[in-house]
């Protein structure tokens, strides 16, 4: 026979339920915004946005790890992150009065190549109402955004006007000036206009490096 003690415990214990599993943080409803470019890029302030509905922006706080990533705060809800190697970038955001959290990930990566362009394409035919209106040379990184402008150094240019040998100068600066000015202005059908050389600096570089040439022909 049973004990009445022992059986007293036994169907104490069939009508309780034991949880043994660790205790889980809600899901914080939150996003992140990414400004004027499709993700984070390696030399570029990345500014970022927080979108966290229902929760005061004081209450909000963000961490980032990875990449080689630091963060600045800008205002309440905006930051600078800034890269250096690529990689993921894990950023959590939490609300301190909940304990709630949400994390992401994105990608570090590094700036797509240059380009240089004074018109619609970097080599071919241009009308010649088109080159007379051109003021200069745009160096820029495509998919960056307003960030992604470089700037013009240097260029050589050889313009070669129809049936005639080619003459070289030099040009400084992204936009048009001088006797480099006056040439595009007064551009006649048949002209030619090779830009070369041509140096720039874009965000996150040091010394500025050579872009791709461009070719025109005036029709």
């Amino acid at each position: 026979m049973i004990p009445t003690s022992l059986l007293t415990l036994l169907l104490s214990l069939t009508c309780c339920t034991i949880n043994w599993a660790a205790p889980t943080t809600d899901t914080l409803a939150a996003e992140i915004l990414i400004v004027d470019a499709n993700g984070l890029y390696i030399g570029l302030q990345n500014t970022i946005q927080l979108v966290v509905p229902g929760v005061d922006p004081m209450d909000v706080q963000i961490k980032v790890s990875g990449g080689g990533s630091r963060l600045h705060r800008k205002s309440a809800l905006e930051y600078h992150v800034r890269c250096s190697q690529p990689g993921e970038v894990h950023f959590k955001i939490s609300d301190r009065k909940t304990g709630r959290t949400k994390t992401f990930v994105h990608q570090a990566q590094r700036l797509p190549d240059p380009e240089v362009r004074m018109w619609r394409h970097s080599k071919g035919l241009i009308p010649v109402g088109a080159m007379r209106a051109q003021e200069g040379l745009h160096a820029l990184l495509p998919g960056v955004g307003k960030r992604g402008r470089c700037k013009v150094a240097s260029y050589v240019l050889y313009y070669q006007r129809k049936g005639q040998e080619p003459i070289q100068y030099q040009g400084y600066g992204g936009r048009f000036e001088g006797v480099i000015k006056d040439l595009v202005k007064q551009a006649k059908p048949g002209d030619r206009f090779i830009f070369t050389k041509v140096r720039a600096s874009c965000p996150g570089d040091v010394p500025a490096r050579y872009f791709n040439g461009l070719d025109y022909t005036v029709r």
